[in-house]
């Protein structure tokens, strides 16, 4: 017995020494995994922001794979590592990318100089920073949805491109001086003086003024402030012809007509019974004439020979008969005229051919032209005379922008597929829209913010905007939603696409300028 006892002791410590030896090569192996892991458990897509020198290691001593590989070059990023070799601080991605019918791997490039993308997203799910304002959106608005653009760029790195000069800008007056950049090219210390960025009157926002309109949060307290991020695709059950109307009144474009440049046949007239109008009346009078029982038509005679073959009979009369009828089109004096739309119809013809918001296209041309009108839709600028453009683009920054958008608007490309030029008002309003429509909404920039600043990664960052003025969304979203509240219409179903920023500050950030 002893001894069995000390066989099944010796083969309990032989089974337990086993499993010790089991936990640690278990252990070892997930630590070997573990710490084998790359920075980034797996790839990501990111973008080249500038000119880039791809390298076979981590560090700037280690050989070029590819020099100056070009901005908005798609990567995807595998690793992020330290630089091994001294040259930089900055951490390196290992990288892998197709360019010139080649695929490179096992490279690398600098973090500074590549904006990861593939953390972007659109989700249903509000950040933490960003939840105590859209829950109390919601509890006013229940069929508001809310949508949040994860863009996977910094804060920081944000602020600093839309600083760039030239890409935020103020208008001095109204606003005070002190609201402007200090730290811009165009502030001369020794002076004191800003020069313009824009006409005479605009110059670069200071880097508080343009946190303060680039953190959404700043707009997430009024309901008014929201229509910003709403959504820019045309919306039938929303948008309607009288809504459009109800913007426009005030405006030049209230109830005035403008011409679509295409003809139509008017069919005629044959007013024999002086009611200012053709039909079956003047029939039977013709019918009646012809038949004998009546005795004269008075002046009508001038116009009832509707064959032309000098004779007022019955064959007149049934030509009438058909034409009041709806059979025939034309009569004898038929004539051609221009046919022309009201402003609204005009707008609402262009958000059904280009799928965009009449309502967005209505308070664009606003922005950009006033209540009044300007030189850009005049018609009447020496050298431009009948060109528009209702939308200013092409007003790039000068110390005339109308002329800039003017050329723009009467020089179609080799390929023109914006209705260029835009010799008709028509035509203007019409390929505005279109340019819109496929050079910002269906590229991803389909609200109002995403309109002034470019953080929407498809084919570059931060340059791709439609205007400089820093208030522009703002003051545009306001207005599209007291157009709304006229309307009654702030019960609808609106849908808002609001971006988030990865290491956003704690609270909204910026000043706001005050007049």
């Amino acid at each position: 017995l002893v001894g069995s006892e000390m066989c099944i002791r010796d083969r309990k410590d032989s089974i337990m020494k086993s499993r010790r030896i089991f936990k640690i090569i278990l252990i070892t192996a997930v630590l070997v995994i573990v710490l084998s892991i790359p920075a980034f458990a797996t790839a990501k897509n990111g973008v080249v922001k500038s000119q880039a020198n791809v390298r076979s290691g981590p560090g700037r001593s280690y050989s070029l794979v590819y020099e100056n590989l070009p901005a908005n070059t798609q990567i995807i990023i595998i690793d992020r590592v330290k630089c091994n070799d001294g040259t930089t601080s900055k951490d390196w991605y290992r990288v892998e990318f197709n360019y010139g019918g080649k695929f490179y791997e096992n490279c690398y490039i600098s973090t500074g100089l590549v904006t990861v993308t593939s953390d972007s997203g659109i989700s249903d799910e509000a950040p933490e920073l960003y939840k105590s304002y859209i829950d109390n959106l919601k509890k006013a608005h229940s069929n508001w949805n809310f949508k949040f653009l994860y863009t996977g760029l910094s804060w920081d790195e944000v602020l600093e491109n839309e600083n760039v000069s030239g890409r935020s800008a103020l208008q001095v007056p109204p606003y005070d001086k002190k609201y402007l950049s200090t730290t811009d090219k165009t502030y001369n210390p020794s002076t004191g003086t800003w020069t313009p960025i824009d006409g005479k009157t605009w110059f670069q926002a200071s880097s508080d003024v343009v946190s303060y309109y680039l953190d959404p949060r700043n707009f997430l307290t009024k309901e008014s402030d929201i229509f910003q991020f709403e959504t820019l695709s045309y919306d039938k059950n929303a948008q309607t012809l009288s809504g459009v109307e109800s913007m426009l009144k005030g405006t030049f474009m209230e109830d005035s007509k403008i011409s679509t440049g295409e003809k139509e046949n008017v069919g005629g007239s044959c007013d024999l019974n002086s009611d200012n109008k053709t039909d079956i009346a003047d029939a039977m009078m013709l019918f009646q004439y012809s038949a004998g029982n009546l005795a004269d038509l008075g002046s009508g005679k001038d116009i009832a020979d509707l064959n032309g073959d000098g004779e007022i009979d019955v064959a007149d009369a049934m030509i009438l008969f058909q034409y009041v009828g709806g059979s025939r089109k034309t009569i004898g004096n038929n004539t051609e005229t221009d046919v022309t739309v009201t402003y609204a119809q005009a707008f609402m013809n262009a958000a059904e051919l280009y799928d965009v918001s009449p309502y967005h296209l209505v308070s664009r041309v606003i922005q950009e032209v006033g209540s009044n009108g300007s030189r850009s839709v005049s018609g009447t600028e020496p050298g431009y005379e009948g060109i528009y453009n209702y939308y200013n683009i092409g007003a790039y920054q000068s110390s005339d922008p109308v002329i800039n958008a003017l050329k723009w608007a009467s020089t179609p490309s080799s390929n023109e597929k914006y209705l260029r030029p835009w010799n008709s008002r028509y035509k203007a309003i019409l390929g505005g829209a279109k340019y819109i429509a496929t050079g910002y909404i269906s590229v991803g920039q389909n609200t109002l913010y995403l309109q002034k600043f470019d953080v929407v990664a498809n084919g570059g960052l931060y340059s791709h905007q439609y205007m400089s003025n820093i208030m522009a969304a703002s003051s545009e979203g306001i207005r599209t939603y007291n157009k709304y509240s006229n309307m009654g219409q702030l019960s609808n179903s609106f849908t808002f696409l609001i971006p988030v920023y990865d290491n956003m500050p704690n609270l909204p950030a910026g000043v706001k300028p005050t007049r």
